[in-house]
């Protein structure tokens, strides 16, 4: 395909689906992806009749969520500009989106506020199909204002509302002192209302540093450990 294809999903719903930046643009500097937008409802009942397919029609244990944010932004790489994004935050707040001040600021609230009703929304009809089915998310392990600020991921807020059963926070770039402190803060402030899995990138990692970080995972109260990737095991 080439470099301008958008992906499956947004060459079979149309480009209006997708998030764009300030100049319209579907990717931003340094990231591959394609996004849809957390408000445009074609997007998301497309992505719940996938989802209620795979839960309705196969003998699965749980669903996992990954990707679920925004992509990583800077001032000048905000994404949210797109009619269906923009449009919504107007009719909510009586504002249009701007990259800088307070309208900002109410902005990413907005826009966090957005996946977090998808998550909700997605899990409570995911469980009205198979009530027992865990519901798993990937999310990034980074201080909690810092995420919200640049990919309006509250996880915290899932875990502690139960809308998901499992979390899988990224601790690609913490030493193990660090994996271990930030781990028992978790599940400190969370209650350990959900089970955390941290997860470990064996791509940036030696044996010996893989070892380091599931000891402290361990000592940290872990009931296991996730690794990314497979692929990468071979290098071990």
């Amino acid at each position: 395909k080439p470099l301008q294809y958008p992906g499956p999903i947004i060459e079979k719903l149309g480009r209006s689906v997708s998030l764009t930046d300030i100049s319209s643009k579907l990717r931003i500097e340094n990231q591959p992806e394609n996004w849809v937008s957390p408000s445009n409802k074609k997007a998301t009942d497309f992505l719940l009749e996938v989802y209620s397919e795979i839960v309705r029609n196969y003998d699965i244990d749980g669903i996992q969520y990954d990707y679920i944010r925004f992509p990583f932004q800077r001032r000048d790489t905000q994404v949210g500009f797109d009619f269906a994004t923009k449009n919504a935050f107007l009719k909510d707040s009586g504002k249009l989106p701007v990259l800088d001040g307070p309208i900002n600021k109410s902005w990413k609230e907005w826009k966090a506020k957005q996946v977090s009703n998808f998550v909700k929304n997605t899990s409570a009809k995911l469980k009205e199909i198979k009530p027992d089915l865990k519901v798993s998310i990937a999310v990034f392990g980074i201080d909690r204002s810092q995420r919200l600020n640049q990919i309006q991921q509250d996880w915290e807020t899932w875990v502690v509302s139960k809308w998901v059963d499992v979390a899988y926070p990224f601790y690609y770039s913490y030493t193990k002192d660090e994996v271990k402190i930030k781990l028992q803060r978790t599940r400190e402030s969370l209650g350990d209302r959900a089970i955390i899995i941290p997860g470990f990138n064996l791509r940036t990692l030696s044996l010996g540093e893989v070892t380091e970080r599931i000891a402290a995972a361990r000592e940290g109260g872990s009931l296991g450990i996730c690794f990314f990737a497979y692929e990468h095991l071979d290098a071990m």
